[in-house]
This record gives C-alpha cells, structure tokens and sequence, in this order.
C-alpha cells in the first residue's frame, strides 16, 4: 500500500513539471541548462520509411520517418532537423513545438525534403528527452542524404509517336529532353508525345528515329524556415532512341491508352494510375474529310457517346497525345511562351511574344492555341493552357460532401495549373472513354472537323479506367509502429498490432500524388472520421498520437493538384486496424516501471 502511495504521489509531481515550466519560461530555460549538463543523451537515433524495424539507412529517396530507443523517464521529447550539425537557426529545417507535445521516441516530418546531398551528409537531426530533472544532453546527430534511388529507364516496347519511362520513387514531375528538337518539356505522368518531330513538319526522315533522355524533378512541399531550394532534380538518363513506322492514312482509329501499363478497351480495361498518352492511327473523318497535314485532338469524357467532356488535348500532329505542364505548341499566328524556372525558386518567369499570322511558327516553340474551335463553332481551350481550378463538369456544388472536403485543402497542395490530370474514377466499374479528331487550319485559326460524339458514335472510341491510391501496408501487416504496451519500440507484426498511446504510420507513395490526407474512425463501415479535420501532410507518414485506447481504423489518400476542379483527392487506401493500449508500467522518479502483474 506504501509503494502504491508513493508512486501516486510521484506521478502527481512528475504532471505538474510541464505546467511549471510552460508558466515559466526563465525557469525552464535554466532547467534546460542544467539538465542538459548531467542526464544522458537518447540513444539509437536512426531515419526508415515504413518501419522502425528496416535496416539502418543513411540515403532516402522521400522522408523518411525518424525513431530513438525510449528513455526512461522521459515525459516528451524534443526533435530537430537541420542542414548542419550546430543545428543553429540559419541552418534549422524542422522542429516540434516549444513546450514540445512529443510523447513517444518517433516522429513524422509533414513536409517533402528536396534531393540534396552533403559531404558527408546534408541533414542532420538530433533528440533529447525533457525529464522530471529537467532535459537531456542532445544526441549523438544523425546525418543522412536525400536522394533518387534509380534514374529514369525507358519502357518497351516503342509505341508509334509516344515514349515512355518507369516511374522513379520521391519524384513529384519529370523533364524530357528531345535531343533533335533540342528542347525540354516538362509533364508530371511518365509518358510524353512526339509533337515537335511531327506538328508542321512533312515527310518520315524526321520521326522515324527520336533521340530522348528524361530526369526526375522533385518539388519541395510544405513550409521550410530557411533558404533550401524549392525544386531540385535527379541525373538526366542515357540517351534513348525510339523508332517510329511510317505515318499511316485514312480513318482514323483509337488505338490504346498507355501509361506504364497499356490498355486498348473493353477487352484489355485497365487501371492507370497516372494520367496516360492516347494513340491513334490514321487522319480523316468517318465520311472522309482530311485537313492538308495531319493535325489532331484528342477528347477524354466520362459517357460513351463523348458527350460530357471532362478532358480537352491541345493540337498536335503526332499520333499520339500525352499531356504537359510545359504547354501547348505554337501554331501559326499564335503566342510564343517561353518559360524558366529555377532551381531556388517556385516562380516560373515567362516571356511572350506573337508571331506574325503569315509566317509559320516555329515546331519547336510552346504558346497559346488561342484561336482554336469546335465543329460546331465553339471556341476550345485546351487543359494544357491552365484555366479556372474552381470550375469542372464533376465538382461538386456548394455545401456538397465533395466541396466540403475539398476546402479544407492547405493551399501549399494547389496550383495554378494548368490542370493536366484526370481524377480518379472508380475502376473498374467507373472509366473514361476517349476519341480523337482531326483538325484544319482555316483563314482565322484551327478547327476540328468533327464534334467528339460524332467520332464515338462512329466507332472511334476507347476506354480506361484511372485509380491511384497508395499502398498501407505489407502482405502480413499494416506499415506502422510505436510503443508496446511494455515501453518497447516495435514494428507492426500482426494485421492488428496494438501500440501504446500513439501509431506511426508509413505507406508507399500513390503515383500521382504530391501530398496526402488521412483519417481515422472507430469503425470501419459506416466509416465515421473522428475529427471534422484531416491531417495532411506531404510526406508518406504521419504519427497519430491523438487516439484515445481502443480499436481504430485509419486511410490514407493523395492529393493532385493537377486535376481540374477544387477536389483534388485520389482514391482511398484500404482501411487499416489497430488498437491503441493502456500501457502496463508506469514512470516513476524518472525510472520506467513495469509491474508483473
């Protein structure tokens, strides 16, 4: 009964030290001091992805998440991350809140660090724990760069008027450099269209062979104290070489959908889970009608007569279509765009100028394809041209569960544009349906030669399905980790692990995706979140350390900012279950006890 006593009165002081020293700032300041000068440091600091359990890295191609050995005693942590071991503030990248609210020895970073390397390291961190006596010496820094892990690889085989490249982990866009044409467009899916050896140009001898290479971009999100560059970038690849067949004529025809998988319709319906190229064979009309060189549009909507449009393709005259960040070619009489953007900076700086409607513009020059109409008359603008965020045929109204959800976005997870991708549609039932038409230069611009429920209603139609969500867990169990209800550090290793007081939890990235939201319910159908806030963060993990003992569900999805619209979510994962415990030992005088019974 003494002991019992006496432990309560130990853990009564021991609740009382945070409120003091919160009330006096002096007080902790001096506190701070001379802790620090007699209580050892943590120990075992160490950087993973998805587990505390994987081998100890000192490279990473995304965020990683950070992890230390529990100290005993501790009644919450503090955790810097820098770019210099004097963790000072001019070198300060990350760091919890003063009084720090850090209960269990792991934490989350909910920004993307940039790919940067130091000699030996670029970053630093460091932990210490905040005691009864006061804190902790800071531990021993642990350095670590971020960087790719492979360099863009080219995908076979060639598709006529297309290339293509295997996704790379950590990377947010790509750049392609066209080596003939001398030119790099950007694009944030991994397929890219051949327009500048086609558009405007006649004849095999300049499209039979395309000389290629592509480098990862990786952009900073999130908000950063100091001057770390905003965008940074992965080796251009080796040189690729695609062949191309000879342009062929009359009908037209769709032919496939491709992204890293391939799918040619009803028959081959699969999911992309980046938004793909289009390609098309042929160049008249089902009655015939041809312009006097191969100029072409493709259409994506959401019914099979290509009615409600959804997704509009700029001019080109390749036979295949993929979308890019980097804009549309210029046409004759139109807008000349060129654009640069650094390496330090989120500002792209853009300089316009308009070509003379009697000259030809150059194939190799972005600009505005302003002058530009339907069948119908109607003028078109394509989705490479940027446009209103706010406005799409699928958003949601106001006061809808869609654009309640979406509001709550932070505005580091928007763009401008323009709104290259497509959402997420449910595959496999949901799916796109997609056409191509050609296209005439007139007296006064561009025109399509027929409208797109013309060209589906005679056949020339296809169809994908889209979905992109990201990977929570392993065929055994979820990528989680945390406390034991024995004061261990452990790694999930059931489909249900439990942890004491708080979860942290990784998942593999969802292509697309530049940043995520993730809830948590206490039941899995009818899923009920347990705050009318999400919790968003641009890395691939998150420490839940609000959840109350008992069981929980959590899910994770991306977040677009390219797709139209203000809904810029992706697909849910899967929800994941896990119990949160009351722990067995209790802290007393600064030692962790755990009782036998």
């Amino acid at each position: 009964m003494l002991a019992r006593l006496l432990t309560l009165f130990a853990l009564a002081a021991i609740a009382a030290v945070p409120a003091a020293q919160s009330a006096s700032p002096a007080t902790q300041t001096a506190s701070t001091v001379a802790g620090s000068a007699s209580l050892a440091p943590p120990t075992g600091l160490r950087a993973f992805l998805l587990r505390a359990d994987e081998p100890t890295y000192n490279s990473f191609p995304r965020t990683p998440s950070f992890a230390w050995t529990p100290y005993d005693g501790a009644q919450s942590y503090d955790f810097e991350l820098a770019t210099s071991k004097t963790f000072d503030d001019r070198t300060m990248v990350w760091s919890t809140h003063e009084p720090s609210t850090l209960k269990v020895p792991a934490t989350a970073i909910p920004v993307a660090l940039p790919w940067m390397t130091g000699r030996p390291y670029a970053l630093y961190a460091h932990v210490r724990a905040q005691t009864a006596k006061g804190a902790t010496r800071w531990s021993a820094p642990f350095g670590f760069n971020m960087r790719w892990t492979t360099v863009a690889e080219a995908l076979a085989p060639d598709i006529p008027g297309l290339v293509r490249w295997k996704p790379v982990d950590g990377a947010t866009s790509y750049e392609v450099w066209f080596v003939e044409a001398d030119k790099v467009i950007t694009t944030t899916t991994n397929v890219a269209d051949e327009r500048e050896y086609y558009t405007l140009r006649e004849g095999p001898a300049g499209t039979s062979t395309v000389q290629w290479r592509v480098r990862a971009v990786r952009k900073l999100y999130g908000g950063f104290p100091n001057a770390i560059p905003a965008v940074s970038f992965g080796p251009w690849s080796q040189t690729f070489v695609s062949t191309n067949p000879q342009f062929s004529t009359g009908p037209l025809a769709a032919v496939e959908s491709a992204s890293n998988v391939v799918s040619t319709g009803a028959a081959n319906l699969v999911a992309h889970s980046l938004t793909p190229g289009f390609v098309f064979s042929g160049n008249t009309t089902a009655t015939g009608l041809a312009g006097p060189r191969p100029l072409f549009r493709v259409y994506v909507a959401t019914d099979s007569q290509c009615v409600n449009i959804v997704f509009t393709g700029s001019i080109v005259g390749s036979p295949a279509y993929a979308p890019r960040t980097s804009g549309p070619l210029a046409l004759s009489g139109a807008t000349v765009t060129t654009a640069t953007t650094t390496s330090t900076s989120t500002t792209t700086t853009t300089t316009t100028t308009t070509a003379s409607a009697t000259t030809t513009a150059s194939p190799y020059l972005n600009g505005d394809q302003t002058a530009t109409f339907r069948a119908d008359g109607s003028p078109v603008t394509t989705n490479e041209q940027g446009g209103d965020s706010s406005t799409s045929s699928t958003t949601g109204t106001a006061g809808s569960t869609t654009a309640r959800a979406a509001s709550t976005i932070p505005a580091e997870y928007t763009t401008a544009g323009p709104f290259v991708d497509l959402w997420d549609i449910g595959s496999p039932n949901g799916r796109y349906w997609w056409t191509v038409v050609p296209v005439m230069p007139t007296t006064n611009g561009y025109r399509d030669l027929e409208v797109p429920q013309d060209a589906c209603r005679a056949g020339r139609v296809g169809q994908f399905g889209k979905a992109s969500q990201p990977t929570t867990t392993s065929a055994r169990s979820p990528y989680a980790s945390g406390l034991s209800a024995s004061g261990e550090l452990i790694a999930a290793k059931s489909a249900k692990p439990t942890f004491y007081r708080a979860a942290l939890i990784g998942w593999e990235p969802a292509p697309g995706a530049i940043a995520y939201e993730v809830q948590w319910s206490k039941t899995k159908s009818p899923w009920q979140p347990a705050s009318t806030m999400s919790e968003y963060t641009a890395a691939t993990s998150l420490l839940l350390d609000s959840l109350t003992p008992g069981a929980w569900y959590y899910r994770v999805r991306g977040i677009d900012p390219y797709v139209r619209g203000p809904f810029k979510q992706m697909s849910w994962s899967a929800a994941v279950a896990i119990k949160i415990a009351r722990p067995k030992f209790l802290v007393e005088s600064g030692v962790t006890v755990r009782p036998v019974k």
